[in-house]
């Protein structure tokens, strides 16, 4: 009995992903030290991002990867979102964000009439246009 493919990949179980990427020119790029290297990348961006490989396999001028993108939370806390950023980016350059993020908030109001809406800073690429995001307009 044939399944629609519809029941057989659902996003509330998780999806996997098969990833290809070549090389241009065919150049055989990717050596003992460059695949090492291309892996510790793949980890980081793995714990970042909450995917997960599970199966990959690196020639000298292609690659294949099999993901897994598991169902979305509801919510993901902020601490979990700073703990995965420190897997790609620097203590230095996360602490630059946190307190770009808190100057932000505390110098705007992204709407005068409703100054109870903060300015998350991210709703006009970094700087606060005064719209009203709060969907009372």
């Amino acid at each position: 009995m044939r399944i629609p493919r519809s029941i057989l990949v659902s996003a509330r179980m998780g999806q996997y992903f098969h990833v290809v990427s070549r090389v241009v020119g065919r150049q055989r790029l990717f050596g003992d030290v460059e695949k090492g290297q291309f892996l510790q990348i793949l980890r980081r961006y793995e714990a970042f991002s909450g995917m997960k490989v599970m199966s990959y396999c690196l020639m000298g001028n292609h690659f294949h990867l099999l993901l897994f993108k598991p169902p979305r939370p509801a919510e993901i806390p902020d601490e979990e979102v700073w703990r995965r950023m420190g897997h790609i980016y620097s203590e230095d350059q996360i602490s630059a964000f946190e307190s770009w993020i808190e100057e932000c908030a505390d110098e705007c109001t992204c709407c005068p009439d409703c100054s109870d809406v903060p300015c998350d800073g991210l709703m006009a690429g970094g700087m606060c246009d005064n719209r009203c995001y709060c969907g009372d307009e």
